[in-house]
């Protein structure tokens, strides 16, 4: 017996894809409903095992999350190698560019979008997993507010912005969320850098 054969014999181990199951994990889902799919009956439409299902996704969320969690990772070395001098305009640079250098799957993302969209569970995680990303935006935001509280609430801002623009494409047919999402960030960008409107104390003494 060669070393080949006795090697078939004994069976190699699959190289498993993460992006693969996550994937066929996205479609099932969405096709059933998250709160109403198993991690069990994913491990099994993946042809893996449970136990190799959690050691890459520990949580079923994990499958959905995993798509934007790459991209916040890359958004502090976004932000740094802007050139725009004004930190909300780094912060913009630094969103955009994260879309067209991050791996995009848009027919997975849209269904990912959607179901966060619908789930509680998933909306309510959405505020826990964005904390890393809008502390980084905030790092940068308090540059130019010389305030920590409000570079929080404008970075809160963005990541809203980011989300609905992401909630709006989810519904179309376009290849990429990025036109949408620029249109929300230019209009958050405008009404942040606008005057408000109220008299100044130079009016009030005036």
């Amino acid at each position: 017996m060669t070393q080949e054969t006795a090697a078939a014999k004994r069976g190699r181990p699959r190289t498993i894809d993460p992006n693969a199951i996550v994937d066929t994990a996205t479609r099932l889902m969405h096709r059933q409903g998250y709160a109403d799919t198993t991690m069990m009956e994913i491990a099994d439409a993946c042809g893996i095992s449970r136990k190799s299902l959690f050691l890459y996704f520990p949580a079923k969320s994990d499958l959905i999350w995993a798509t934007f969690d790459g991209y916040v990772e890359g958004l502090r070395k976004n932000i740094t190698n802007s050139d725009a001098a004004d930190p909300l305009d780094k912060v913009i640079d630094a969103v955009i560019v994260g879309f067209d250098l991050f791996p995009l799957r848009p027919d997975i993302m849209r269904l990912q979008v959607q179901m966060i969209g619908t789930d509680s569970e998933l909306r309510q995680q959405g505020e826990s997993r964005s904390l890393s990303w809008r502390d980084a935006v905030a790092d940068c935001l308090v540059r130019r507010t010389g305030n920590r509280p409000l570079a929080d609430g404008l970075a809160y801002g963005v990541w809203r912005c980011l989300w609905k623009g992401l909630h709006l494409w989810a519904d179309t047919s376009l290849p990429s969320p990025l036109p949408l999402v620029q249109v929300q960030l230019d209009q958050f960008a405008r009404a942040v850098n606008e005057p408000t409107g109220m008299p100044t104390e130079h009016d009030k003494r005036s």
